[in-house]
């Protein structure tokens, strides 16, 4: 039998217990204690013999790394499986690594129409590390880690290896590097979380969601629809932004923007694939909250959503019912921008000037309408000045 006193090496006892819940099949109750181990995993060859795990609540059951190895707390399936972990519940648990070098408090290959509820995961180099899965829920609390929750493809011997469908209501916070990590997969919503805390220092290559550059993989599509950010809080995170995207259609919905100029260089980050930002705001003027790069894909929308400062492509990018400083992507150099398809307050096209502290220097051809009696004026401005098509 565990101990499971916090102290003593429960690693064979909990093996045992997960074997015989798959010899039964029944369901594995842990009551209010701590269980330690240095690592356990349950793989399964028939459905008939996979079984659910239910603790107490994540703050009264839980399984805590013991010894210094790198072997996540608890892996659920394998790389070489060929069949899917499906149908599983994991409630009430938290997997706690202790230390960064834990690869993962808990990870799981090919986990198939399950869930995980009221579950943490805790203080590893990967909090939940999720390789494939098929509509799967998880509301988890990940902290402390180096990743929150890790969402990628493997190569699967059962016909899976993508994330696809995957909900998640997620408390990523404190870990060091990004709260959410996503690439290779389709379908993924991120709905009612909160992503606050997350990485360390300015500009750096973390922040609050990653999403990466092989969305679609699995229908050779980097623009099958990727990630949702729904309802969601995003607040205090450090790094190069609060949401990075480089492929897939992705689109943040509902959801506030709360990290500083000193912690985020940027609100939200297209380095590439297609954005929708609707009913969305910040609360940190930066020097671009939202920053679409060259390399973003054409079709993308900005609407009720008043950022104040936006790098974006009018050619590919329409900006409707928002309030918003258009900063032209030529810097140092010269640029041509077409007032008519500028920017749009209230669903009508604005001024023909763009007001404000632009940041960059050099020249653009401004394409003015009939308040400048449908001539073209050039527009000459210096960094941190603007000048209308009506100053001179």
């Amino acid at each position: 039998f565990a101990v499971c006193d916090g102290v003593t090496d429960d690693t064979i006892a909990i093996d045992r217990a997960y074997a015989a819940a798959a010899a039964k099949p029944a369901n594995l109750f842990i009551p209010s204690v701590t269980c330690m181990t240095q690592g356990n995993t349950i793989t399964s060859t028939s459905y008939a013999s996979q079984f659910s795990i239910y603790g107490m609540g994540r703050n009264l059951s839980k399984i805590r790394k013991y010894g210094s190895s790198t072997t996540p707390v608890l892996t659920i399936g394998s790389a070489s499986a060929t069949n899917f972990i499906a149908n599983v519940s994991i409630s009430g648990v938290t997997f706690d690594g202790v230390a960064l070098t834990t690869a993962a408090a808990l990870r799981t290959y090919d986990f198939v129409r399950s869930t995980l509820w009221d579950v943490g995961v805790l203080n590893s180099a990967v909090g939940w590390y999720g390789l494939g899965g098929i509509t799967t829920s998880a509301y988890l609390t990940a902290t402390g880690n180096g990743v929150g929750v890790k969402l990628d493809q493997f190569s699967s011997l059962a016909g899976g290896g993508y994330p696809n469908n995957i909900w998640l209501r997620c408390t990523c916070s404190s870990n060091t590097t990004w709260g959410v990590w996503v690439d290779g997969g389709n379908q993924i919503s991120l709905d009612g979380s909160d992503i606050e805390g997350n990485g360390t220092t300015l500009g750096a290559a973390s922040g609050g969601v990653f999403v990466g550059p092989n969305m679609g993989t699995s229908l050779a599509d980097s623009l099958m629809p990727g990630v949702t950010i729904h309802n969601s809080w995003i607040e205090a995170n450090y790094g190069i932004a609060d949401v990075q995207l480089n492929s897939g259609a992705n689109a943040i919905e509902n959801t506030l923007f709360w990290s500083l100029a000193t912690m985020t260089t940027y609100d939200v980050d297209v380095i590439g694939g297609r954005y929708r930002i609707t009913n969305s705001r910040n609360k940190f003027s930066k020097t671009s909250n939202i920053n679409e790069r060259a390399t973003a894909s054409p079709g993308n929308l900005l609407d009720q959503s008043p950022f104040p400062n936006v790098t974006y492509d009018p050619t590919k990018t329409e900006v409707s019912n928002s309030t918003v400083l258009m900063l032209p992507q030529a810097v140092n150099g010269a640029s041509t921008i077409n007032a008519n398809s500028g920017y749009k307050v209230n669903g009508a096209f604005a001024a023909d000037s763009y007001l404000g502290t632009l940041g960059v220097s050099g020249t653009a051809t401004v394409q003015s309408r009939s308040n400048c009696n449908g001539a073209s004026k050039a527009l000459t401005y210096a960094a941190g000045s603007g000048e209308g098509c009506n100053s001179a």
